[in-house]
């Protein structure tokens, strides 16, 4: 029997190396926001396992000479993993310290904390988890008999208050002893109800020796009763898929449970054809329908369909003749002005990829995206040339002479594209980088167009209704901007730069152009609705908002400040070309919005 101070230093060390790289908390999803310091109240759910998974469960257990509680343990670790979408998780154990030399002759329940960290384990099998966690046993039999609490101390973690340090989740193990009668007593098994726990969730595993049945308890301020229920029917389902295919890698293990799965195939019914014309072929059709509408609106001047599309065939032409051709990637470095959207249209007619560049990014920024998409030209003005300095793109000058001469002289030029570019891409975005270096994401045009269609059908734009374009070009949200009204005949209004950053200015813009749908970030959106100029825009219909999270405080204040206002939370990513799910906000009863969020058309 040993002391828990003999060979402290050497225990300490393992343990600090064992736990390099462990994550402090677990990557469960949480249905609620955890709060700022633990509580403690405690919800429970006893799972009845059939008979059938109880005999796979022994089975498996002599089949590799293991204990039923370690069987348990690794079906335990491999469903947190799952849920966690992680290739780890740390679990507690309580255990006795009766058998600690500084223990034997005091009265009392000793006890102390064991942790299995299971680390970057998704891709063993189940056999081979087994070998794992014995691996860990031997580490906690040579350097475990050390109080939890002089371990924590001498990890120096970060502290918090909302949360156990080291390991939130726990297993546990119970032999049910049958009733005894002994003399004039009866000796009967009782189960205690939790009512509350100090950990997120714990499992404990009880053994009757007939059945077995498992005891979830879990912290009520984080989840619901119904998301225990799920992990623990995949639990069940883990157990029949082992027990039929033992070879399997963790994360191919099928988890998902008849409902579940049902649940998925409705979800993603969402197929729907549209109009397969292209891009351009469908703008052609607004210039043939309404050659005197007006298109665009930028300080004062506009551009009627007719001129819009005059001006982006002799553009397309001119950019012909100085090389440009189908799958070539094609910067755009300028600010929102008439060019943009000439050049957008221009280097879509003639199938290269247009790849915008927000003149507000540092220098540093732009060099990277145009080395890494390998970009074959940049279009730009004159005053951001000294900005450009990589050798291997073309530049061409929009505000150059000789641009405009070759615009003159290559209007009527009539040109082949050439072969579509691979799967008809049509831009090329960058992500924020907010997790790393941002990455170039390449956009189909079936995305954009079926982004417009959803758009279309769902939320329908009559005829004369005005849109704007504020957004950032390096943002996904500019392709709903520019080519919702410009493929369906409506007006562009473009945001100057410099009116973005003056809300009263930006707000005076809405007013006098009669803006009908605009797209807001939520903290944007906060300042919009503490305007006290907010009430003028009576012209407003669709307020979109994506981005960020969207608080219901700040959706019934947009609500009640502006009554006649849709007001549509859509959430998407650059990597999946614009918006994958929506939902219109419409009274307090949806108050948690995100569980009712439908997925869009085609996604």
């Amino acid at each position: 029997k040993a002391s828990v101070f003999e060979n402290l230093t050497e225990k300490v060390d393992f343990w600090k190396q064992h736990f390099n790289g462990m994550d402090q908390v677990h990557g469960l999803t949480l249905d609620k926001p955890r709060p700022a310091s633990l509580v403690f109240d405690a919800g429970t759910y006893t799972q009845i396992l059939t008979e059938i998974n109880f005999k796979s469960i022994v089975s498996i257990a002599e089949k590799f000479e293991s204990d039923i509680k370690d069987v348990l343990r690794c079906l335990f670790a491999i469903v947190l993993i799952r849920w966690s979408n992680n290739s780890s998780i740390t679990l507690g154990n309580r255990i006795s310290t009766r058998t600690l030399s500084d223990n034997n002759t005091t009265i009392g329940n000793f006890s102390n904390s064991e942790v299995f960290y299971f680390d970057d384990v998704e891709c063993l099998s189940f056999q081979e988890l087994l070998e794992y966690q014995k691996s860990l046993h031997r580490n906690i039999e040579k350097f475990g008999n050390i109080p939890f609490e002089v371990l924590v101390d001498k990890l120096q973690l970060e502290k918090s208050l909302s949360h156990m340090p080291v390991f939130q989740i726990v297993f546990g193990y119970e032999s049910v002893m049958p009733a005894v009668k002994y003399s004039h007593i009866d000796w009967v098994p009782f189960d205690l109800d939790a009512s509350y726990s100090l950990f997120d969730l714990e499992l404990t595993a009880i053994n009757s020796g007939s059945s077995l049945n498992l005891k979830w308890v879990f912290a009520e301020s984080l989840f619901k009763l119904d998301t225990i229920k799920r992990i623990a029917a995949s639990f069940s389902v883990l157990i029949e898929n082992i027990a039929a295919d033992l070879t399997l890698p963790i994360w191919k293990i099928p988890l998902i449970t008849t409902l579940d799965r049902h649940q998925l195939v409705e979800w993603n019914k969402t197929d729907v054809s549209f109009d397969r014309a292209s891009v351009f072929e469908l703008f052609e059709r607004c210039v043939e329908n309404s050659p005197q509408s007006i298109a665009l609106n930028f300080n004062n001047e506009q551009m009627t369909y007719q001129e819009l599309h005059q001006r982006i065939v002799e553009i397309s032409a001119t950019l012909v003749s100085q090389g440009v051709k189908a799958g070539d990637k094609v910067a755009l470095f300028c600010e929102p002005s008439f060019d943009l959207i000439v050049c957008i249209f221009a280097l879509l007619k003639i199938q290269a990829i247009y790849m915008p560049l927000d003149p507000g990014y540092p220098s540093e920024r732009i060099s990277y995206m145009l080395r890494d998409a390998g970009a074959n030209y940049v279009l730009t003005e004159s005053k951001y040339l000294p900005r450009l300095n990589n050798e291997n793109t073309k530049v061409i000058l929009l505000d150059n002479s000789s641009f405009e001469t070759d615009i003159n002289e290559n209007g009527d030029l009539i040109f082949s594209p050439g072969f579509p570019n691979e799967k008809n891409a049509s831009y090329l975005l960058y992500t924020s980088g907010s997790t790393g270096a941002p990455k170039g994401v390449l956009g189909l045009e079936e995305n954009l167009l079926n982004r417009h269609f959803w758009m279309k059908h769902e939320f329908p734009y009559n005829e004369g209704e005005i849109f704007c374009l504020k957004t950032s070009i390096n943002s996904v949200d500019h392709l709903s901007e520019v080519f919702q009204p410009l493929l369906s005949g409506n007006a562009l209004v473009i945001i100057p730069a410099e009116y973005k950053l003056d809300l009263p200015k930006f707000i005076d813009v809405l007013f006098t152009k009669n803006i009908h749908r605009i797209t807001l970030v939520p903290s944007l959106l906060r300042e919009f609705l503490d305007s006290a100029d907010i009430y003028k825009l009576s012209e407003l219909k669709v307020i979109i908002c994506s981005g960020e999270v969207l608080p219901w405080s700040l959706a019934e204040k947009c609500r009640t400040r502006l009554p006649h206002v849709r007001l549509i939370n859509l959430y998407g990513s650059t990597e999946s070309g614009a918006d994958v799910t929506y939902y219109e906000i419409s009274d307090k009863r949806h108050a948690e919005i995100s569980g009712h969020f439908k997925t869009t058309s085609n996604t």
